[in-house]
Formats: C-alpha cells, structure tokens, sequence
C-alpha cells in the first residue's frame, strides 16, 4: 500500500470514533476519508462535528448559540492529516480506506 503507515494509523483511530455514529459501510470511501480530513482540519473548523443534547450529530455551522455552549466535539484528537498524502491519488486513498474499515469490521 502506497498510502503512509503513520497516516492510516490515524485514519483507523478516527474512523473507530466515527463507527460509533455512521455506518463506515454504507459511505463512499474518497468521501469518507474527507470526513476524517474536515474533522481534523483547521481550515474545515466550520464542518467540525458536535454531539449536542440528546445525542444529535451536528456540524459546527449548524448549531445554535446555546448548543454551542454545551456541545462536545466528537473528535479531539489533533493530528497532521492530509488530503492527498505525498504521492497518493484517489486509488491509494480509496484503498487505504477500504482496508481501514476491513481492519475495523474484523
């Protein structure tokens, strides 16, 4: 696999928490790895994902002011994740995400 170990490392870290919400299953795999990448992203903090009372998924844009206040980021972690790691296209990403989810599913 083309794709860096320590990249896909983070992918299955942040897929698991996502497991939890989605079913990783039924996603297209290019646009699955973009939902890792917005999460975390500094430039995507718009599309961050919070869980807001009664245990609703919303992105940061779309919470009110006082869901803001007591919304709890669904990924804390804070790591280097690119889009397109150096010499990746959409096969390798498409295929590191299908192992990933594999990998999560076993």
């Amino acid at each position: 696999m083309k794709y860096p170990l320590q990249q896909f490392e983070v992918l299955v870290t942040i897929l698991k928490q996502l497991t939890v919400h989605f079913d990783l299953n039924n996603i297209n795999p290019n646009a699955l790895h973009y939902i890792v990448f917005q999460q975390l992203s500094e430039g995507q903090t718009h599309n961050h994902l919070y869980c807001v009372e009664g245990g609703t998924l919303k992105r940061q844009f779309q919470m009110t002011e006082t869901e803001q206040q007591t919304a709890k980021k669904l990924i804390e972690n804070d790591f280097d994740f690119k889009l397109y790691p150096e010499g990746c296209n959409d096969s390798h990403v498409e295929t590191a995400v299908k192992k990933a989810v594999k990998l999560l599913n076993s």
